[in-house]
């Protein structure tokens, strides 16, 4: 694992919302910027597929610039029901 420093450039961002993630590489890092990103806003728009944002990631002396999007798969599961009997 390394340190990565990462931001997002889109929507105001800026180094003034660096974080220090540690990730295998600098896809992995932007990607758990992201997440990370959306769950304090609770806000969703990339998950949802809304939203793309561009985020920097900083490490291993280079600097890359990524797209970050997602695709909302919902999930659903089944449990057999109890059954009642009298």
């Amino acid at each position: 694992m390394h340190e990565y420093r990462v931001w997002h450039t889109g929507n105001g961002g800026g180094p003034q919302d660096l974080l220090r993630i540690k990730a295998p590489d600098h896809e992995s890092a932007a990607i758990e910027y992201v997440r990370r990103y959306e769950n304090a806003d609770a806000d969703y728009s990339v998950a949802s597929g809304d939203v793309h944002m561009p985020v920097n990631v900083e490490g291993g002396n280079e600097q890359k610039t990524f797209i970050v999007m997602g695709d909302l798969n919902p999930r659903y599961m089944a449990k057999e029901a109890a059954s009642e009997q009298s």
